[in-house]
């Protein structure tokens, strides 16, 4: 299971980021491509027990799909359901994946532990 790898490496990069003090974390927004070869529930359930080891149950995490994009030798722009799906306008399929196979932490929210 690669998601606990990948959920691994979340927590380190946002340790560095947050300087060690994961307590500052509120909630993490993930998008993944849809052909991103991530199980979501299982990058959740990684994320949530790497969290609980340190104590941060209280941690908000969503992750949202992103369509596959192509743009297709005759110039055509089109949001993919599968990959083997060919141009909708010429039938081609050579094609340049734009979108739809990257993991990307889109935000973080920290508290603002001078309010609380």
């Amino acid at each position: 299971m690669h998601e606990f790898a990948i959920a691994q490496d979340i927590i380190s990069s946002l340790e560095i980021s947050l300087k060690s003090d994961l307590n500052l974390l509120s909630s993490i927004d993930i998008e993944a491509g849809a052909f991103a070869g991530i199980v979501t529930d299982s990058l959740i359930f990684g994320l949530q027990t790497i969290l609980a080891e340190k104590k941060m149950n209280d941690v908000d995490i969503r992750i949202a799909q992103a369509d596959a994009t192509a743009l297709c030798e005759c110039g055509n722009s089109y949001t993919l359901q599968n990959m083997f799906e060919l141009c909708p306008d010429c039938g081609s399929a050579e094609r340049e994946m734009k979108s739809g196979t990257e993991l990307t932490v889109r935000s973080v929210e920290i508290r603002d532990i001078n309010n609380e």
